[in-house]
């Protein structure tokens, strides 16, 4: 009888323990930070007219993130052609949501079209979350192109990057 009840206490001692672990990793897991990698996937030489551009997301957290990648385009405007849901702020500017689970990736095409006659155009990439613990890279990408006469084309000239 000693026995039985000895081996009782250690079975509910080694329950208790596994449970204590498990509560304690997931609240590490809750307040773990969640980063977020986003970046343009674009041409080197744009012709006149309809384009397009990719915009990737890849969540490198183990919970779930939601967030928008914000694209403005100057000298260009965002086509109809660009598949929904997507928030249109302005005719330049369009938020892209996303909801990426721990370990996924996402790729969202956008299509653009140049103003007639434009000398140049640029897209202008940023971040934006209402979330806590989840963060995006910190800084705006910004990748400008200009008219080159000779080929027709809008060529690949400017990459920046700036902190919001």
């Amino acid at each position: 009888m000693l026995k039985t009840r000895k081996r009782k206490r250690i079975l509910v001692g080694v329950a208790a323990l596994v449970v204590l672990c498990l509560v304690v990793w997931q609240l590490l897991v809750a307040v773990m930070p969640i980063t977020v990698a986003y970046e343009m996937n674009t041409e080197q030489i744009y012709p006149p007219g309809t384009n397009a551009l990719n915009v990737t997301c890849s969540n490198s957290g183990s919970r779930s993130a939601r967030f928008n990648i914000v694209l403005t385009l100057e000298n260009a405007f965002v086509s109809s052609q660009t598949m929904q849901p997507y928030i249109q702020v302005n005719a330049r500017t369009v938020k892209l949501p996303f909801t990426l689970h721990g370990a996924e990736s996402a790729v969202k095409p956008v299509f653009f079209l140049i103003d007639n006659n434009a000398a140049s155009f640029s897209f202008h990439i940023r971040f934006e979350t209402a979330e806590s613990n989840l963060y995006g890279s910190n800084v705006c990408y910004l990748k400008g192109y200009e008219w080159n006469a000779t080929s027709e084309t809008y060529r690949h000239t400017q990459l920046g990057l700036s902190v919001p």
